[in-house]
């Protein structure tokens, strides 16, 4: 609960926050309220307004920071894989390199066996390669899936928060500042209006 005062009224008690998805507070608005209950004056929303302000900064700047350890994550992974993938790639080579040159010597020894040990070989080493690039094309859209998902998520609590947060702005200042437009004359008034918007 806090406490409010409506210009040369006592002190009106309300609650600061009340939404459908649960009572949602904060530990820096809750601490500002406690400092500033013994301020009579209606204005003192503005000190809720600030703290909010606030809070909505250090969510995006916790947001802000999540994204970026994320795409460096990312990143990093992306690099590893591609320094994987070349460095299999160039063994993949050596290796056909290898093959090749035998190649030519039982060429030179043999014509008729060539045949068969080149089909043979070529084969392999395109199944190799194709495996190879197969797994790197899936592990690499495995990873983008996962930040893209990540990134959706951490946006909507993102707006989810913010809104909930303008929403309790919104209303505190309206019916605080302004009781005689909401007709909230009394306590018990302005509990109701802020219970029924909020």
């Amino acid at each position: 609960m806090t406490y409010i005062s409506a210009g040369s009224h006592a002190p009106i008690k309300v609650n600061l926050i009340r939404l459908p998805l649960g009572r949602l507070r904060t530990p820096l608005s809750v601490e500002i309220i406690k400092l500033s209950r013994s301020i009579k004056n209606r204005y003192l929303v503005v000190v809720v307004v600030v703290a909010v302000v606030v809070e909505i900064e250090v969510v995006v700047v916790v947001v802000v920071v999540v994204v970026v350890v994320v795409v460096v994550v990312v990143v990093v992974v992306v690099v590893v894989e591609v320094v994987v993938f070349v460095v299999v790639v160039e063994v993949v080579f050596v290796i056909v390199a290898v093959v090749v040159l035998v190649a030519v010597v039982v060429l030179v020894v043999v014509v008729v066996e060539l045949v068969v040990v080149e089909e043979v070989v070529v084969v392999v080493v395109v199944v190799g390669v194709g495996v190879v690039v197969v797994v790197e094309v899936v592990a690499a859209s495995a990873v983008i899936v996962v930040v893209i998902v990540v990134v959706i998520v951490v946006v909507i609590v993102v707006v989810v928060v913010v809104a909930a947060e303008v929403v309790v702005v919104v209303v505190v200042v309206a019916v605080v500042l302004y009781p005689k437009h909401f007709g909230t004359h009394n306590e018990n008034m302005v509990q109701q209006r802020i219970d029924v918007y909020l």
